[in-house]
């Protein structure tokens, strides 16, 4: 999957701004019950960008990765005052999506 992070290239064909994310459908025959479930993004050099939060709803689910890398650890009162919720925008790149279902994996780049 190729992003851009939300930076000018990706915004330059769009008459308005987007907030910069990635949809990702997937389809469940049956229910998930047991064992993990989660999507992973990995960037190109392997290492872990983000965990995505998933439905163990059976059918079509689709879930939202927002393009950030995680937040940096800060004090309470730092995260309110200057929203350090958010870590820095994904630089443009390939990034790899995997799904673990219990003991299977699947993966897409």
């Amino acid at each position: 999957m190729e992003v851009n992070g939300g930076w000018a290239k990706a915004m330059e064909h769009s008459p308005v701004p987007a907030v910069p994310r990635v949809f990702l459908p997937y389809y469940q025959r049956s229910r998930h019950i047991y064992g993990d479930l989660k999507i992973e993004i990995i960037d190109a050099q392997g290492k872990l960008a983000d965990t995505v939060a998933t439905s163990k709803h059976r059918g079509v689910n689709r879930a939202t990765w927002s393009m950030h890398l995680k937040p940096p650890t800060v004090p309470p009162a730092a995260s309110a005052a200057f929203a350090a919720a958010f870590g820095p925008r994904v630089l443009p790149a390939r990034y790899t999506v995997k799904l673990t279902r219990g003991d299977k994996v699947y993966t897409r780049s």
